[in-house]
């Protein structure tokens, strides 16, 4: 198998992912 790309998802990454997931912010708009 060819791999297309490898991401590098570390925790720091998560974590601000968490944040925005539990926040009042999930999307932009009025």
């Amino acid at each position: 198998m060819i791999p297309y790309g490898h991401q590098w998802i570390d925790e720091e990454d998560i974590k601000a992912v968490t944040e925005v997931l539990r926040s009042d912010w999930i999307t932009q708009g009025p």
